[in-house]
């Protein structure tokens, strides 16, 4: 018989606090999503502002050997100061296994992420994540962190298959009944056709008969009714915690995919820290600007399109992306797309009542610069046309 089931997620999340700030400079999450076949990330991330690393030069995850006792440790994966690109090791093939990660300059963040996208479970008992760089007196340093996993956490199987039976034994008794109620029913049939049949002599006979039919049949009713209040009663309870083990599990599986969403942003986005009840996330990628696309993105992690205020926000966001990297273009939500001049944001279609341009902008050049972005090298907005080649900020409220 087929296994009836739901997987509950299981995540281990080591030296990381509360609101997802590491306590410590490296952190290790191993990740297991609640959909089949199951997903696991294993990502291994650095703040070296946390260690007094100034320089990052590699970036490893490790996991224990297969069917050994020890549980010896071997490479998996490792991206490289002299070599920027994440590679897979020891045999770990890209058809089931992805690897993705960055070395951040200074002491801006560094990551390293493996994800097992096939429906085979990895067979690591252990993962330890290591970093190792320069410290400010050109010192080596290598830190390290280790997280077990218990095979069998990957995935704790619900077995639906009791509820099922549960269920089916409720009818069992109505079933029966309805048998009892056939015979009954059939007996009838026979004794309406004996009375018809019959002489006038045995109508008395066929009578007493009937009489005691239909006492056996009020007996059987009787005791019908008092059996199907009990069990309907004891079915409804059951109904009743049947439909809290639901919520729970729905309960489980939305927490937990909205920790894999935080997950997905942080390979995607450069995250900040909290302004206002909000936080911001910078593209890692650049790519062609489609303003409506980009919002619909921003809204799929919880938020919009950037809109800044004041000059409070505008400082803090310049600062953010001044220290996530080389790129220097960002857009944000305002606009003057419908109406030259006439500067609204996007998302809120408020109108824009603050905007630090860089000197002589916004020019409108050549008549088709309708959107806004955020040049880093000036310190300031400028405007651009609105399929123009570059990165984008969202905001999110927590």
């Amino acid at each position: 018989m087929a296994l009836t089931f739901i997987c509950i997620p299981f995540l281990v999340v080591s030296l990381t606090n509360a609101e997802g700030v590491p306590d410590g400079p490296i952190s290790l999450d191993v990740t297991v999503s609640g959909t089949l076949p199951q997903a696991v990330s294993v990502m291994c991330s650095l703040e070296p502002s946390l260690v007094s690393m100034d320089t990052v030069d590699s970036l490893r995850i490790y996991g224990s050997k297969p069917n050994s006792k020890k549980q010896d440790l071997q490479t998996l994966a490792s991206v490289d100061r002299w070599d920027s690109n994440p590679r897979l090791l020891n045999s770990l093939s890209s058809d089931d296994v992805s690897v993705d990660g960055f070395l951040g300059f200074g002491a801006n963040r560094s990551e390293l992420v493996l994800s097992w996208t096939s429906p085979s479970m990895p067979e690591h008992q252990r993962f330890k994540c290591s970093a190792r760089g320069i410290d400010q007196s050109g010192q080596t340093v290598t830190i390290s962190e280790l997280v077990n996993v218990n095979s069998q956490q990957f995935c704790h199987a619900t077995n639906l298959d009791p509820i099922v039976d549960k269920i089916d034994n409720f009818a069992v008794p109505f079933n029966n009944m309805n048998t009892v109620l056939n015979k009954v029913e059939n007996r009838l049939d026979n004794l309406n056709h004996a009375f018809n049949d019959s002489s006038h002599d045995r109508n008395d006979i066929v009578l007493s008969a009937l009489q005691g039919l239909q006492q056996e049949v009020n007996r059987k009713l009787d005791k019908a009714e008092k059996y199907t209040a009990t069990h309907m009663n004891d079915f409804s309870q059951f109904l009743n915690g049947l439909s809290d083990t639901m919520q729970s599990l729905q309960q489980a599986l939305d927490s937990q995919a909205s920790r894999m969403k935080s997950l997905e942003a942080r390979h995607v986005f450069d995250v900040s820290g909290e302004f206002r009840g909000k936080h911001y996330l910078a593209s890692k990628q650049a790519s062609t600007f489609n303003i409506t696309e980009v919002d619909k993105t921003c809204e799929s992690y919880g938020g919009y399109i950037a809109e800044i205020d004041d000059q409070a926000e505008n400082d803090f966001v310049f600062n953010f992306v001044k220290t996530v990297g080389p790129r220097q273009k960002y857009a944000v939500g305002n606009n003057d797309i419908d109406e030259e001049g006439k500067y609204v944001f996007y998302h809120s279609k408020k109108p824009v009542v603050f905007s630090k341009w860089i000197k002589n902008e916004p020019n409108n050049d050549r008549g088709n610069e309708d959107c806004v972005g955020i040049y880093v090298q000036y310190d300031g907005l400028n405007d651009f046309p609105c399929d123009h080649v570059l990165n984008f900020i969202c905001e999110v409220k927590l």
